[in-house]
């Protein structure tokens, strides 16, 4: 089964994820039909999960490097 992450309403299919600096990175495209795609950084704090948009461009960069 393919993965689903729901995010602000809309719903995205998980394309890859990459670990770094206790970051997961996620890669994924919405299948809402627009096909945007997105990278997402999820965090864990106090065993709670924290999923957000990568919108510094200096990380988003270093994101867009990690998943050449």
């Amino acid at each position: 089964m393919d993965d689903i992450l729901m995010l602000d309403d809309t719903e995205f299919l998980i394309i890859k994820e990459q670990p770094y600096n206790n970051t997961n990175y996620i890669y994924a495209i919405a299948t809402d039909g627009t096909n945007d795609v997105v990278f997402l950084k999820e965090t864990v704090s106090d065993n709670e999960k924290y999923v957000e948009s990568v919108t510094d461009k200096e990380e988003l960069s270093k994101v867009i490097e990690l998943f050449k």
